[in-house]
């Protein structure tokens, strides 16, 4: 219900509001699609980082902020529940953490999964690809997102740098409940 409360109340924004928002939020700019891209896309990504960070309650407060209105009390009080796990002090990845040198077919397409739901835009995976790993994306995968992210996987896999590729995603992620998942299941698999 807090996820549709929030779109409706940012769907009724002017862009200058919107864009207000988008500032005090401090959205990394690769998380977003551009100005000019049609208003539900970028309220859609603004949602889905807002939730990956566990920061829906900031939302709902700057909302209330920008439109000089508060928000309604079960909207802020849903928002300051956690939607996604904190992160365990125990996901190390440490020498602990062990990866296979060739994943099966389950562990391939959850490792897929799990960096779509992180990155959902592929914009904000080739930022992480490229700052975190020193490595450009476009020479690695073309094609939509979902084709981008199993190139991205399947040549981490070949070249040996899965345990790169998923500790730079876990950083700039780190509230991702998919990678988490990883995460804890790798430190148990050891």
């Amino acid at each position: 219900m807090m996820r549709n409360q929030l779109l409706d109340a940012l769907s009724a924004l002017s862009s200058p509001q919107l864009e207000i928002l988008v500032y005090k939020l401090g959205i990394p700019s690769a998380y977003l699609p551009g100005p000019v891209a049609a208003p539900g896309t970028r309220i859609v990504e603004i949602l889905r980082w807002a939730e990956q960070q566990g920061r829906l309650a900031d939302v709902a407060r700057l909302l209330a902020e920008v439109t000089g209105t508060p928000p309604p009390v079960s909207m802020v009080e849903e928002a300051r529940a956690p939607s996604l796990p904190a992160p365990s002090p125990a996901v190390s990845l440490g020498p602990e953490f062990v990866w296979p040198t060739r994943f099966t077919g389950p562990e391939l397409e959850e490792l897929v999964r799990a960096l779509l739901s992180a990155f959902p835009s592929r914009i904000a995976l080739a930022r992480m690809v490229r700052l975190k790993l020193d490595r450009n994306l476009a020479e690695i995968a073309t094609g939509n997102l979902i084709d981008t992210v199993f190139e991205l996987v399947t040549t981490a896999e070949a070249q040996g740098f899965i345990p790169e590729l998923f500790a730079a995603a876990l950083s700039e992620v780190p509230r991702n409940g998919e990678l988490l998942a990883i995460a804890e299941r790798r430190r148990r698999d050891r």
